[in-house]
């Protein structure tokens, strides 16, 4: 564990920084993606103003080594029910975002949420020579700290690893709420996740955010 490891908020001056570190971590290491073959260049080019409007909202994290001021870390946060109206307005939606946004969908219809409410963890990634150090661990207790802060109820978010899953739902408390097959997921008449067999689903939790919560 990583006692030393500082938690700040994501400062425009290192979105460039943290928007690399993003979307290279999640092109190259994410089972969503690897099965997609998704280019990096072609992701970061349609997921860049996604990105700013996040970094808007002023509630993402990042972690930094203490000794090199590296970045090694990042989280993004949003509010559950801005992403969905935003998404939603999406002429032309990859498989991946029309998952998501389905799998918000009927997050939504099972539990009705306003604006302010619902605090949605969209991506997190921990540079790959800096894992298994317990960042993703204090990037995830840190965000539910920010919730409490800026008064939402819930920390919600998409599980698409078997990894995350396990960490989030047995040793964070967090709760499946809904849950997608990768196998029955249709996209313009193709199953493009059917290959996906370790998680066999991508998870909707949900942490309801309480004065524990706060170190």
């Amino acid at each position: 564990m990583w006692e030393d490891l500082l938690i700040r908020k994501l400062e425009k001056w290192r979105a460039s920084e943290a928007f690399a570190l993003l979307t290279e971590e999640f092109v190259r290491h994410n089972v969503i993606h690897k099965t997609l073959n998704t280019n990096l260049d072609d992701y970061q080019s349609r997921f860049h103003n996604e990105f700013q409007n996040i970094l808007d909202e002023g509630m993402s994290l990042i972690a930094i080594d203490p000794t090199t001021k590296k970045l090694v870390g990042v989280l993004l946060a949003t509010d559950l029910v801005k992403s969905t109206q935003i998404q939603a307005e999406k002429i032309d939606p990859s498989p991946l975002n029309a998952l998501c946004d389905e799998l918000k969908q009927n997050y939504l219809a099972l539990h009705p949420r306003s604006v302010g409410e619902a605090l949605l963890v969209d991506m997190v990634a921990v540079s790959q020579m800096y894992r298994q150090q317990g960042i993703y661990r204090k990037l995830r207790l840190k965000i539910n700290e920010v919730a409490l802060m800026h008064n939402y109820k819930y920390v919600v978010g998409e599980l698409s690893s078997a990894l995350t899953q396990k960490f989030l739902l047995e040793k964070m408390g967090h709760k499946t709420v809904t849950q997608i097959e990768y196998k029955t997921f249709f996209h313009r008449g193709n199953f493009p996740f059917a290959m996906i067999k370790e998680p066999s689903s991508i998870v909707f939790c949900e942490h309801k955010i309480s004065w524990s919560d706060k170190s």
